[in-house]
């Protein structure tokens, strides 16, 4: 069973992307707090981190970040309802982040969203 950790301040996006995807045999944990998240991280637990971008207090790159200093191996793909680009997000993350595979742009259905983890998990 594929573990994944989301993090999001709309917990309506939580609630939803959770039910969806537990449904589908996923183990999934979520946090509307991405500070309360940081401090509860179970490093090499996780496959998948699903997190938002744009959070007040600590944003989605700084709550990277701060994961990236206790597990260097689980994976990350970020959400976001706001247009991004690629160069904004390659002066925060390591090149292999900066794929349009880590970046998943709001609404998303659940069949798209299982299909974008499995491209990650493969």
């Amino acid at each position: 069973m594929k573990k994944i950790l989301v993090v999001d301040d709309d917990i309506d996006i939580t609630l939803l992307i959770k039910e969806g995807l537990v449904r589908k045999g996923f183990h999934i944990e979520s946090y509307n707090d991405p500070q309360v998240a940081l401090q509860e991280f179970k490093p090499d637990f996780y496959d998948l981190m699903l997190v938002d971008i744009r959070m007040p207090k600590v944003n989605g790159f700084e709550f990277y970040q701060g994961v990236r200093k206790n597990d260097i191996k689980v994976k990350v793909c970020f959400i976001t309802a706001f247009a991004i680009s690629y160069e904004e997000i390659s002066k925060i993350l390591p090149p292999e982040l900066v794929t349009r595979q880590n970046i998943i742009h709001k609404p998303i259905g659940i069949k798209e969203l299982i299909n974008k983890i499995n491209e990650i998990l493969r």
